[in-house]
């Protein structure tokens, strides 16, 4: 995995690149990031930079379960740490394929995004 890190880092193809994962249901805290993600973020960005000069970028990406355990209501949010600005949390992000939002269902209690 790490090497595959490093290989896109140094892909002129790529210039943002976004760490995901998932909390487990735990009342409302899965909906947060933890200073351990805000920690891994900032450590990719700091430190994960090509070889060449160019400048990534790094996004987290948390898919959080809705509250009550609602699959209605599971949702993809990113944070972003900005030099100059600090710390950007984006909500509510939708995912679309061919203008056709991709909505989330669960399998076995696990969050996914549905298949069209």
């Amino acid at each position: 995995m790490l090497r595959e890190l490093h290989q896109n880092i140094n892909n002129p193809k790529y210039n943002c690149i976004a760490h995901i994962h998932t909390h487990p249901y735990i009342g409302g805290t899965c909906r947060f990031f933890s200073n351990q993600d805000l920690r891994t973020i900032r450590s990719l960005q700091d430190g994960f930079q090509p070889s060449d000069g160019r400048k990534v970028y790094f996004l987290g990406g948390l898919l959080t379960v809705g509250k009550g355990n609602n699959p209605d209501d599971d949702e993809i949010s990113f944070v972003f740490h900005d030099d100059n600005h600090g710390w950007y949390k984006v909500t509510n992000i939708t995912v679309m394929q061919n203008n056709t939002e991709i909505p989330f269902a669960r399998t076995n209690n696990r969050t996914k995004m549905r298949e069209i």
